[in-house]
């Protein structure tokens, strides 16, 4: 189920926005669960995690791109979905990474139609996922999280900035199964997350700490492949 918050100070619109997701779900046979915020210091003190935000440009104590810029901070999962009077305000959500604006006063099908797209972003983003078969259990961890992964033997450990796991496995299958998720191998054993480098010095590829070694065979291909992975990013 996905959880829906919505940041308006007009009881109006709250009123509007929550009966166009009601109808929503009727129509597509789904759920929600919807909170309502009046403004967005409240928004900002719940810490709850919400996959979609309605997020109204201009309130009082603190205006929407405001809220959005401080929970971006922490936060850069949620889809967020401003609603404004004026749409040159809602142009500067693209700075926070918004996925669109709705202008006042909402039409249903506008809204149906960008709410559909933010369902699908965040199903993209609940299916980026492994399930690793470890000592402990079958485990699921957040491809995202991933900085590296190493082969040894007849193991591969899947390093993340807080654990790291252990399966038993082939490092060619998890390159394969990898690849589209922008990792590349930067020697025989180890195959990085390109989002995660933060630098490469001569033969070293830097994450969060780590160095690891990037061979004369594997050089020209990963940093090729880091340099169209940023280039997509320009």
């Amino acid at each position: 189920m996905l959880r829906i918050a919505i940041v308006e100070d007009d009881v109006k619109y709250q009123d509007t926005i929550k009966e166009y997701l009601s109808r929503y779900e009727k129509e597509n046979s789904t759920e929600f669960k919807v909170e309502v915020f009046s403004n967005a210091l409240n928004f900002l003190d719940d810490k709850t995690f919400f996959n979609i935000i309605f997020l109204d440009i201009e309130m009082p104590f603190m205006n929407g791109l405001e809220a959005a810029k401080k929970l971006r901070v922490s936060n850069s999962k949620s889809t967020i979905i401003f609603i404004t009077n004026m749409a040159k305000y809602a142009v500067k959500g693209y700075e926070v990474d918004a996925m669109d604006f709705l202008i006042k006063p909402v039409e249903y099908f506008n809204f149906s139609l960008k709410l559909a797209k933010a369902i699908r972003i965040q199903d993209d983003e609940n299916k980026k996922y492994l399930m690793l078969d470890t000592s402990a259990g079958m485990i699921r961890v957040n491809i995202n999280e991933i900085l590296y992964v190493e082969s040894s033997l007849h193991y591969v450990f899947y390093h993340t900035s807080k654990e790291e796991y252990k399966v038993r496995g082939s490092m060619k299958v998890v390159a394969e199964a990898l690849e589209k998720y922008h990792f590349a191998k930067c020697n025989s054993s180890f195959l990085v997350n390109l989002a995660k480098v933060d630098k490469v010095v001569d033969d070293g590829a830097y994450l969060n700490g780590t160095v690891i070694n990037i061979s004369r065979s594997k050089k020209k291909e990963f940093l090729d492949a880091l340099a169209n992975y940023y280039g997509d990013f320009k």
